[in-house]
């Protein structure tokens, strides 16, 4: 789990919510509105379950709901999001390239260690794969 700032205080995040906001990193990404209803068939839960998370990740100042009930980021939303989505990055690539992992196996395996990395830990890859922008 990871920490976020929040109002001054430290707000721990669960790999769930590390997990929305890295598929709505992605769907946002990828174009076009962003609503619960694909956010549910995207993570392959219900409907009252991406609700419930939404409305936990709305009260930690994560997403809000534009005037069409889209979902959308927060600046400390999008911060966080984007952080998620470089450790993943630099997951894969320590499997890919140190590891010599094949490729299809990588982003699976890069999935659970994304959630592991420490600021740290992050640096240290950064500087052993020569600062990827990739």
């Amino acid at each position: 789990m990871k920490t976020a700032t929040r109002g001054g205080g430290a707000k721990t995040l669960s790999t769930v919510v590390e997990d929305y906001l890295q598929v709505l990193h992605y769907m946002t990404r990828d174009g076009g509105p962003v609503i619960a209803a694909r956010l549910a068939e995207r993570l392959d839960v219900t409907p009252p379950t991406v609700t419930a998370t939404l409305q936990r990740m709305e009260r930690d100042g994560l997403v809000k709901h534009g005037q069409r009930k889209e979902i959308l980021f927060t600046d400390a939303g999008r911060q966080i999001a984007e952080d998620i989505v470089r450790r993943h990055a630099l997951a894969e690539r320590l499997l890919t390239d140190l590891l010599k992992m094949p490729w299809h196996e990588s982003h699976e395996e890069a999935h659970g260690v994304e959630h592991a990395m420490t600021p740290k830990l992050e640096a240290q890859l950064l500087q052993a794969l020569g600062n990827p922008t990739t």
